[in-house]
């Protein structure tokens, strides 16, 4: 690798649990591929790969835990679209930066309980899922999954 270069997501995805393992945080079992086409027909969108494969491998932390960082890694069952978690807060927030489609982006991960959240796009075609930090406003933080996961794992106060 260059630098540039984002590890393979299953090196990651090591990466992450071994962090989470030495954190004192319980590694939760992957889930079904039946969870991932319930969700994705739930919504109508197609989960990137790399997502794909982290939710197979882990599905999140468990509910109320977080890291020291205070960051929590939602469960798939808990992951819900920008629209259904802040409602209209979305649309009209104090900032006037109006988020579009806050129905296509979904919320993965919290931090320090709802302070700041990071949302990932899905739609139904394939294209670019980056992620995004929204508080009073947002702003993409990571292309991809992975290149979310390749800055927690090396620095996550540098996504906040």
């Amino acid at each position: 690798m260059d630098g540039n270069e984002v590890p393979d997501t299953a090196t990651l995805i090591r990466r992450l649990k071994n962090h989470w393992y030495y954190g004192g945080i319980t590694i939760r079992p992957g889930v079904a591929r039946q969870q991932f086409e319930e969700f994705e027909s739930q919504y109508n969108v197609r989960m990137p790969l790399d997502l794909r494969e982290y939710f197979a491998s882990v599905d999140g932390m468990e509910k109320d835990t977080c890291d020291s960082k205070i960051f929590s890694f939602l469960r798939l069952e808990a992951v819900r679209s920008l629209a259904e978690v802040l409602g209209e807060y979305v649309h009209h927030h104090e900032n006037r930066r109006m988020l579009p489609e806050p129905d296509r982006w979904f919320v993965i991960v919290d931090y320090c309980i709802s302070a700041e959240i990071f949302a990932i796009r899905l739609s139904a075609v394939a294209e670019g899922n980056p992620l995004l930090r929204f508080c009073d406003g947002y702003e993409i933080v990571a292309p991809s999954f992975s290149d979310f996961l390749e800055t927690y794992l090396s620095n996550p106060l540098t996504l906040l």
